[in-house]
């Protein structure tokens, strides 16, 4: 339970930080908030450190994309800059993105997981 509470504490403060950084708004910062309470609480997550930091992103990601079926019309976040805000790469993003949206029940985020990461190899292939 103690390390529940401690990636609790973390990915709360983190999404905090992230959204400072970003000048979220307070709507999108709740409902950001109340995704990443689940995520924190669902068991099908591990809890490694890697994948924990990444949980604020993918709660923001989620709100800003319209994944978990409410649509807040006043965000404007690219990934890059959630990506950016939190020193992450975009590999290191879409893991956590799946298991998160597959242990929610969101099957929008494993498509969009998928959609970024296709383009992402086509972007590689054609810069190497």
């Amino acid at each position: 339970m103690l390390s529940n509470l401690t990636n609790k504490q973390l990915t709360q403060e983190l999404l905090v930080e992230i959204c400072q950084i970003l000048n979220i708004d307070r709507e999108t910062k709740q409902s950001a908030s109340e995704i990443l309470q689940r995520i924190v609480e669902s068991e099908h997550l591990g809890s490694d450190e890697a994948s924990v930091r990444m949980w604020p992103i993918c709660s923001l990601y989620i709100v800003a994309s319209g994944s978990h079926g409410v649509s807040t019309t006043s965000t404007c976040v690219s990934l890059s800059q959630l990506l950016r805000a939190n020193n992450s790469r975009l590999t290191d993003f879409l893991g956590p993105l799946t298991k998160v949206g597959d242990a929610l029940g969101l099957p929008l985020c494993r498509e969009r997981a998928e959609y970024l990461e296709k383009k992402f190899v086509v972007m590689t292939i054609l810069f190497e």
